[in-house]
């Protein structure tokens, strides 16, 4: 029985190790977890990218982004409060580290309900050292202004 237990215990340790390792060795590490916060008018703009003209609210969202380029973005009922999506059927999400673009996704559609999922692979990885990572999500084709940024 001991030795039964014996070697449960060490299979769970090395699936453990083997796990972690795997983790690491993918170069899938999180450089962001975050939600989304939507923009007002008047916001400052950060990073050279301008909020958007209209007022933009977020229901739910889940932005995740990973040192290998990898960033999923689920967004829902991102609309102008009001007014629904405006006519805006695509969005997209750039990842900036150190106060830099590191990519731009490809266009994902955007349902007139405010929802959509990104689930893409920047061309570039992301540098080493990513002081503060941010995520906008922006209307397609002008990644230089924000509906919604990672945030709180």
């Amino acid at each position: 029985m001991k030795r039964t237990i014996g070697l449960v215990v060490l299979l769970a340790v090395v699936l453990g190790v083997v796990a972690v390792a795997g983790a690491n060795s993918n170069g899938g590490d999180r450089v962001l977890r975050s939600k989304l916060i939507g923009n007002t008018p008047g916001d400052p703009s950060l990073f050279d990218v301008a909020p958007a003209g209209a007022a933009w609210e977020v229901a739910a969202s889940d932005v995740d982004a990973r040192r290998d380029g990898r960033i999923k973005v689920k967004v829902e009922g991102l609309v102008i409060a009001g007014r629904g999506t405006a006519g805006i059927t695509a969005v997209t999400a750039s990842l900036y580290c150190n106060g830099t673009n590191v990519g731009t996704t490809d266009a994902a559609p955007l349902s007139a309900d405010g929802d959509a999922e990104i689930d893409d692979t920047l061309a570039e990885t992301v540098p080493a050292k990513c002081a503060v990572p941010a995520v906008f999500v922006s209307p397609d084709g002008r990644p230089k202004v924000f509906f919604a940024v990672t945030g709180a």
